[in-house]
């Protein structure tokens, strides 16, 4: 069945993948089942990379776009500011990394999201690496990518099962042991960080589609994709820096969103014919 992809960044496309948490939780430990036992663990450049990020996102708002522009591709310190004021004021925190896959000069993490306790949220993301002048960066933002990047991820998630990766079961289940007046505050701010990452680089797309990102015709379409996917981010760089600062509230974030996904979707909306997501 073609399952043509979806251009709306909302917590459904992040968490898409999202179903039984069969794997656990293991800091940086690749997947051992023989399906995926070709596929190499991230190097430690590339968990050194994704520290730096970790120790730089929500710290300080628009400060910390310089301190991001040195470990990401493009370097547009413009482009980063939504990103960054958008971390701090919904308190992102990025937490250890769940499973780590490298092929190349191409590299990828899951990882938590943690709360301001440390404790891990419900939802889970992924962060897209590449190498690029022998160094490691990672993608921030969108960016222009070379077909090989896809085609290096087709192959690196060749018999890769999302639905293990999805979502923290353990925090889901105490998400669910919350009192019940709670729990809408739980999961507002659950979503509202889903879908800023989501705008940061929604590169979880990439992870949900896996191998058929390397259909015939998919890479070379993939680069007009990010390329339009890269001049809406700054098209709307205005309306991503108001939406960021109305992450003070997580409900009223939500709703600030809905122009950004409508906008997105309008710039993105002509690739579901033209890309084959059929898998098998």
């Amino acid at each position: 069945m073609k399952r043509l992809l979806t251009v709306l960044v909302s917590t459904g496309i992040i968490l898409a993948g999202c179903g039984n948490d069969s794997a656990p939780s293991t800091d940086t430990e690749s997947p051992k089942s023989t399906e995926t036992k070709q596929t190499k663990q991230a190097s430690q450049d590339v968990l050194d990379v994704y520290k730096t990020y970790q120790q730089t996102v929500g710290q300080s708002g628009t400060a910390d776009a310089e301190a991001l522009a040195a470990i990401e591709y493009t370097g547009d310190q413009k482009l980063l500011r939504a990103a960054t004021l958008g971390a701090k004021n919904l308190k992102i925190k990025p937490g250890k990394v769940v499973k780590s896959f490298q092929e190349g000069n191409v590299a990828y993490i899951i990882h938590e999201f943690n709360d301001e306790d440390g404790l891990p949220l419900p939802n889970r993301a992924s962060k897209l690496f590449l190498k690029q002048d022998g160094e490691w960066k990672v993608v921030i933002v969108p960016t222009k990518f070379d077909p090989e990047v896809f085609t290096t991820l087709a192959s690196l998630f060749e018999s890769f099962n999302a639905d293990e990766y999805g979502v923290n079961a353990k925090a889901a289940e105490a998400v669910g042991n919350t009192k019940e007046d709670k729990q809408d505050e739980v999961f507002t701010r659950v979503n509202a960080q889903t879908d800023y990452m989501a705008l940061e680089m929604n590169s979880n797309i990439l992870m949900i589609y896996g191998p058929a990102l390397g259909n015939k015709g998919n890479p070379e379409t993939l680069v007009h994709y990010y390329e339009d996917y890269a001049d809406w981010y700054r098209e709307e760089q205005s309306l991503l820096l108001k939406t960021a600062k109305a992450g003070t509230d997580f409900e009223k974030y939500l709703i600030a969103l809905d122009p950004l996904k409508e906008s997105l979707q309008k710039k993105l909306e002509k690739y579901a014919d033209q890309l084959n997501m059929e898998l098998g």
